[in-house]
């Protein structure tokens, strides 16, 4: 058995996120997810759990990327 694909899913609604994961997880089968909501998570996050992919919220306000 391969290992999940890391996503990593940027998005402030819990909710969103979810849906997002569901989501991606029918396309790509077994994933690993962490979410974040801030610039300092995103490089963080990026930087320890390397992911492979990332999702990003259509309403993401630029300050944050």
């Amino acid at each position: 058995m391969s290992e999940p694909i890391r996503v990593l899913i940027v998005e402030d609604l819990p909710t969103d996120a979810e849906l997002s994961e569901r989501e991606v997880s029918k396309a790509l089968g077994s994933c690993e997810f962490r979410r974040v909501e801030t610039r300092e998570s995103i490089s963080r996050h990026w930087m320890s759990f390397a992911p492979r992919s990332s999702c990003l919220t259509t309403g993401c306000p630029t300050s944050m990327v």
